[in-house]
């Protein structure tokens, strides 16, 4: 095989077409969809909301299985069967024409999401990565952001000129195509190709006091991860509920936060449009600063720079667009944390024998907070009649997960690891 010694990289590849089949098909381009889901005979704004939660509180069920799937199958079969419920999602949709049939294809779609997302990447990453892993999980994460640029655009042009079947057939199809082409590719492990993991040279030459040099003559880093005590997991567990919860809230409910506060909808699309750009930049881009600046770095800059962004977003809610573009850029690039800081996390705080578990209940965290997070916006609007409310609430979340990050890393992580 020609291109073996780069086989890392068709690895990251494929992680890239899975979050991009599994996590932006079926979750982050579904809004495109929801007006129209919402105007069909019997569903409505309120059983339409529903269809979501039901995708959000599958693929959280999915999310106390998925260390022992894992276990019973590799991960190319494992993805390869989540991508096959991501399809049969996308084709039941396409023939939904009732509320009972919406629910069950957005249930398929949570499956395929909690099998075939970030829990199984981060897997292949943990095995084919030694270093540059920020790198590999910014670039897996990079897929979602894709989709949510891409297939909006290309949906409301197929809706238009053919049917909303059409186009969820067409996803159907692409996500087929992507199934099959990452099982071709794929392999579970760099010693099924009888490789080792990557390793950088570069890295090796910095860091030659961390490195293990082994029989076979293959220079390793040291693996830093630590075990965390009882009390600082559940702390750092609390953290990726926060983390699930704002991400996910904050950028869902963006759109009708800036409508109700005034802005028209073409200003909303366009801020959509603008975050949906600089997310997917930011996703590759937090990798990058994971693995030149460490965990702990990284973190603090990503969960700052969300904080402000959500800060000028408050501020401008009263009708300053200079504010709202400033705190959409810089919200959109924190909002990164979500897909890049949870994986990292996860590597940072487990020892080689627990990491499988530490990776699951860490994604487990995070969609137990979208989860149980997505109704409050909408009701805190009810109530108090503005989504600001809700914005000022999550920042002061993200103020607290990021004290607790920084005590934990302060603490308990190895001062001389980097993301390796």
């Amino acid at each position: 095989m020609p291109f073996a010694k780069h086989y890392h990289w068709v690895v990251a590849f494929c992680c890239f077409l899975l979050v991009f089949c599994n996590v932006g098909l079926p979750s982050t381009s579904f809004n495109v969809y929801q007006p129209y889901i919402v105007a069909l005979p019997g569903v409505g704004d309120s059983a339409g909301s529903v269809v979501i939660t039901v995708r959000t509180f599958v693929s959280l069920l999915c999310m106390f299985a998925v260390a022992r799937y894992y276990e019973l199958l590799d991960c190319r079969l494992g993805a390869a069967i989540a991508s096959v419920f991501t399809v049969a999602c996308l084709l039941l949709f396409g023939f939904a024409d009732s509320f009972p049939l919406l629910c069950v294809a957005s249930a398929l779609g949570g499956v395929g999401y909690g099998l075939g997302g970030m829990v199984c990447t981060t897997y292949l990453i943990n095995r084919w990565f030694k270093t540059d892993v920020g790198t590999a999980v910014g670039f897996a994460a990079v897929g979602s952001g894709v989709a949510s640029i891409v297939i909006p655009v290309c949906a409301e042009w197929i809706i238009r000129t053919f049917s909303l079947s059409v186009s969820f057939w067409v996803e159907a199809l692409l996500a087929a195509i992507i199934g099959i082409t990452v099982f071709a590719l794929l392999r579970d492990k760099p010693s099924d190709l009888g490789m080792e993991p990557y390793v950088s040279p570069k890295w090796v030459a910095k860091h030659q006091d961390e490195v293990v040099h082994g029989s076979d003559g293959v220079d390793m880093p040291v693996d830093h991860g630590v075990s965390l005590p009882v009390g600082p997991k559940r702390a750092f567990i609390l953290v990726t509920m926060i983390v699930g919860a704002t991400c996910v809230s904050a950028a869902n409910f963006l759109g009708v936060f800036l409508v109700s506060g005034g802005y028209d909808h073409a200003f909303a699309a366009l801020m959509l449009s603008v975050c949906g750009l600089v997310l997917t930049i930011g996703k590759f881009g937090m990798g990058r600063i994971f693995d030149g600046l460490g965990g702990l770095k990284g973190s603090v800059i990503a969960l700052v720079t969300f904080i402000a962004g959500m800060t000028l977003l408050c501020l401008g809610a009263a009708g300053n667009v200079a504010l709202i573009w400033a705190g959409t850029i810089l919200f959109a690039f924190g909002l990164s944390i979500g897909s890049t800081g949870i994986p990292i996390w996860s590597l940072h705080f487990s020892t080689p024998d627990e990491r499988v578990k530490t990776v699951r209940t860490f994604q487990l965290g995070y969609a137990a907070g979208s989860f149980l997070f997505t109704m409050v916006p909408g009701v805190l609007k009810d109530l108090m009649g503005s989504y600001v409310v809700s914005y000022v609430i999550m920042t002061a979340m993200m103020a607290v997960a990021l004290a607790i990050i920084v005590v934990v890393y302060k603490k308990y992580q190895n001062p001389s690891a980097h993301v390796s």
